[in-house]
Order: C-alpha cells, then sequence, then structure tokens
C-alpha cells in the first residue's frame, strides 16, 4: 500500500479549501449571468425551452429588447414569468 502524501487533516482542509472555491466561482458565474442580457438561443440552452415555448413565454408578458438581428432577455424576467406561471 502506498504512504500517503498529507496527512488526513491536511487532506481534508484541502478538500474544504476546493469546495469554497468552487461555490465563490459559481456565484460568480449566477451573478454574471444575472447581470447580463442574454441572447434567445442562451436563454432556449440555459432553461431548456424549444422555440414554441419562447413565444408563449413571450404572450405572457416576457419582456425582450431586439438589437440587430438578436434578440435580447433579461435572466431576472425569465424568472419573474416562470414564478407567475406557477401560481
Amino acid at each position: 500500500m502506498a504512504e500517503a502524501l498529507l496527512s488526513e487533516s491536511a487532506s481534508l482542509e484541502l478538500v474544504r479549501g476546493a469546495l469554497v472555491l468552487a461555490r465563490e466561482m459559481a456565484k460568480d458565474e449566477i451573478e454574471r449571468l444575472n447581470k447580463k442580457p442574454l441572447r434567445q438561443g442562451e436563454v432556449m440552452e440555459l432553461y431548456g425551452f424549444d422555440h414554441k415555448y419562447m413565444k408563449y413565454l413571450k404572450s405572457c408578458g416576457l419582456r425582450s429588447r431586439r438589437q440587430g438581428k438578436s434578440i435580447y432577455y433579461d435572466v431576472r424576467d425569465v424568472d419573474e414569468i416562470l414564478e407567475k406561471l406557477k401560481e
């Protein structure tokens, strides 16, 4: 059996540090996504929607913004519409 390179306490500390870093990275990514408007394709990929469901959400009041040929959505607006539809 191979000899351990790190003590058990050092290994646990390393794992805890990695978990803290992963949580911070995930939190930063979520904040970035919430602030940045997403293209329609990005929203569809993120939530697993198809074009038909996107049209349905727009008919329910989902706000969008057209810039050139692209349509942009705010993630907070998408979440808000989904919450309304739950009621």
